[in-house]
């Protein structure tokens, strides 16, 4: 049970806890036919020293509930990442027909793939008007960071579960390539630089 984990030193830096119980209290995974698995790892950073996961993970595909706390800053950060089943619970990568790519992407990309957007028109502003409108919305309500974090993802899988989850589905291939083509062409139109990294921003599997 969530509520039952043992927490230590680096966890309480990182607000890991407060994390925890802001799940417990907003966010009903289980509905959606989620189990989970908690990963702690030290950061290859030199202001992040520790960072705390969660990888949500139903038939369809996964969730990943992340935090961290910069030493820069006072607060610490949250975010949601979804993966398709082969997904690392470890790494940002993994080998998917022969080829290192990318396995976990940001919500916001979805999003704007969801609401129908170009990719001229999310390449604009690439964090989802949804998401926009939940900050602007609630930014009165005096929740935590942590908590209002949460609460938006609540709000994400209540508003775009089915079509969401759907998206990063395995047996979807015919809608993932749609993603695939949508994301690839938002890094052509976004990336003005030498893309000199050994794998590719848009190389998403």
């Amino acid at each position: 049970m969530l509520n039952s984990i043992d927490f230590n030193e680096n966890d309480e830096s990182n607000y890991f806890p407060e994390l925890i119980q802001a799940i417990i209290q907003h966010l009903d995974y289980k509905k959606w036919g989620f189990s989970y698995e908690i990963f702690h790892a030290k950061s290859g950073s030199d202001y992040i020293d520790y960072s705390s996961r969660i990888i949500f993970q139903s038939i369809q595909c996964k969730l990943q509930v992340g935090i961290f706390r910069d030493i820069r800053d006072r607060y610490a950060q949250v975010y949601f990442l979804c993966g398709r089943l082969h997904a690392s619970n470890i790494a940002d990568f993994t080998i998917w027909n022969g080829e290192k790519c990318h396995c976990w992407q940001t919500i916001s990309y979805a999003l704007n793939f969801l609401d129908g957007l170009t990719p001229e028109e999310a390449a604009k502003n690439l964090f989802s008007k949804f998401l926009l409108d939940f900050r602007k919305n609630n930014k009165q309500k005096g929740w935590s960071p942590v908590e209002e974090d949460i609460r938006m993802l609540s709000a994400v899988l209540d508003q775009y579960g089915k079509d969401l989850f759907n998206l990063f589905d395995l047996r979807s291939p015919d809608l993932w390539q749609k993603y695939y083509d949508f994301y690839k062409q938002i890094y052509y139109i976004t990336t003005t630089y030498s893309d000199n990294s050994l794998v590719h921003q848009y190389k998403i599997c």
